[in-house]
């Protein structure tokens, strides 16, 4: 019976400590969640993008393809392919050279949902995700709130 007591004990233990870590790395500006930690909160670069976005100020956005850190340079793809389908922007030579080298990027960025997942997953395979599936759910539902955020800022 002690036995199975320190089995729950240290489960407990190691769940704790697995969400607080997973918390605590939610706060990083590198990382791309919806709903993260605890609260459910959305992670600072897609904050950060949010309110770009309520100031209208596509041209910082625009920028963020080049300037930002992953995270937000992954959004600013998003943002940038959805303005010009909806005719709102027009990309220049340069930036859809940039769209097209995030595509083929083998670079990473961590994604977070809830308090417990927190997974690197590769640029250019969320980018080319356009159906929501069991391994790329994240990337359709990244371009689904991207179309939700200019929808809700007019």
């Amino acid at each position: 019976m002690k036995i199975i007591r320190y089995i729950y004990i240290v489960c407990f233990v190691f769940g704790i400590t697995h969400n607080a870590v997973a918390q605590k790395r939610s706060d990083s500006k590198e990382i791309v969640g919806f709903g993260c930690g605890f609260a459910g909160v959305p992670s600072k670069a897609v904050k950060s993008m949010a309110k770009l976005l309520q100031e209208d100020s596509y041209s910082r956005l625009r920028k963020k393809l080049f300037k930002g850190n992953l995270a937000e340079q992954y959004l600013a793809v998003l943002f940038c392919e959805e303005l010009q389908e909806r005719n709102q922007i027009v990309l220049t030579m340069e930036e859809m050279e940039q769209i097209a080298e995030m595509y083929n990027s083998a670079k990473s960025i961590f994604i977070c949902s809830g308090c417990t997942v927190l997974e690197s997953r590769n640029i250019a395979t969320l980018l080319k995700s356009k159906k929501a599936d069991a391994t790329l759910e994240f990337g359709s539902g990244a371009r689904a709130w991207v179309a939700r955020a200019l929808d809700n800022a007019y």
